[in-house]
């Protein structure tokens, strides 16, 4: 029997590195308009924070790419909602008629 000499710190990067992969993949099903996956995104960069504070180098790497993506996404997003705003209120106000 091989007993793998794994950090609990190991553990726990590869671990939210697998649960913010998870969350990226879905991320590209997700149905919101413009600006609403802000928090989404959010939530995964919390889950790239572990392997930067935590984990060995190669990790540490995987985990400010992780959270670099996760940031540039809600950035982005964000402004496809602000850009997006005014032709949404236009839309309501043509239903509201």
């Amino acid at each position: 029997m091989v007993i793998l000499n794994v950090t609990m710190r190991e553990k726990v990067s590869r671990i939210s590195l697998i649960v913010y992969a998870v969350l990226l993949i879905l991320s590209g099903f997700l149905a919101s308009a413009a600006g609403g996956s802000v928090g989404w995104f959010c939530i995964m960069g919390i889950f790239a924070i572990p392997p930067i504070v935590a984990g060995p180098k190669r990790y540490r790497v995987l985990g400010i790419i992780a959270l670099l993506i996760a940031i540039a996404a809600a950035v982005t997003d964000y402004h496809a909602g602000k850009h997006a705003q005014p032709r949404i209120d236009e839309f309501r106000k043509q239903l509201g008629k």
